[in-house]
């Protein structure tokens, strides 16, 4: 990939999500223009990376979110009295 089309399109994407966010009033239209700009970014990131020489590795906002591992027990389930953790929260 070369750097100028790369920052080329990236500053296009990051235009266009901060012209979203000041003209829009929708909540949900304006997460998404501030998600395009964070992907305007990663972009620049990955293209400035490679054309230094370094490892790219990247990750959208989004799909960090979706891929944390889930917690395997709540520390407000947890019972200090009984030592047990319940999944309702409730003693048994």
């Amino acid at each position: 990939m070369l750097l100028g089309p790369a920052l080329a399109i990236s500053a296009v994407l990051f235009t266009l999500g901060v012209a979203g966010v000041l003209l829009r009033r929708n909540a949900i239209v304006i997460f998404m223009c501030v998600e395009l700009m964070l992907n305007a970014v990663n972009l620049t990131f990955v293209a400035l990376a490679q054309r230094l020489g370094m490892a790219v590795r990247s990750l959208s906002s989004s799909s960090w979110r979706s891929r944390r591992p889930k917690p395997v027990w709540d520390w407000r389930s947890f019972s200090p009295s009984s030592g047990t953790s319940s999944p309702s929260g409730c003693k048994t």
